[in-house]
C-alpha cells in the first residue's frame, strides 16, 4: 500500500506545532480516502491536532474533550500504524493535555512535559 505524501506533510506540520495546518493537510487525505481503516486512523490524527490547536488558544476544556476522542480513534492502531508510533503519541498526548489530571480552572501544562510528536515506530 502506498501512503499519500500529504500524510507525511501533515505529520511534519504537527511536529512543527502547526496544528491547524496539520489538521487541514490530514483532513484533505481523509476526505479523499475510501479505505475505512485509514479514514478512522486519520480521524484520530486529526483530532490530536485539533486538541493541541485548542491548547494553543488556551481552550483547556475543548482540548481535553477532543483529546479523548483522538485517543478513542487511535487506540485500535497501537502500537504502530502506517509507520507511526501510535502508543507513544497517545501517551504523550494524554499527558500533555492532562486528560487524567484534575480539572483546574486556568491550569496549564507543566513545562517539563514534552510536546506530543508523531514519530516513526
Amino acid at each position: 500500500m502506498s501512503i499519500d505524501p500529504r500524510l507525511e506533510i501533515g505529520v511534519q506540520l504537527f511536529n512543527q506545532q502547526a496544528y491547524f495546518e496539520a489538521h487541514e493537510a490530514l483532513e484533505k487525505v481523509w476526505l479523499e480516502t475510501t479505505d475505512e481503516e485509514i479514514k478512522s486512523f486519520l480521524k484520530g490524527l486529526i483530532q490530536a491536532a485539533v486538541a493541541l490547536h485548542h491548547l494553543q488558544h488556551d481552550n483547556q476544556n475543548g482540548a481535553r474533550k477532543v483529546c479523548q476522542t483522538a485517543i478513542q480513534y487511535l487506540e485500535p492502531y497501537q502500537p504502530q500504524h502506517l509507520g507511526l508510533n501510535v502508543r507513544s503519541l497517545m501517551s504523550s498526548l494524554s499527558t500533555y493535555v492532562g486528560i487524567d489530571a484534575p480539572k483546574e480552572k486556568g491550569a496549564h501544562q507543566p513545562t517539563d512535559v514534552p510536546l506530543p510528536k508523531m514519530s516513526a515506530s
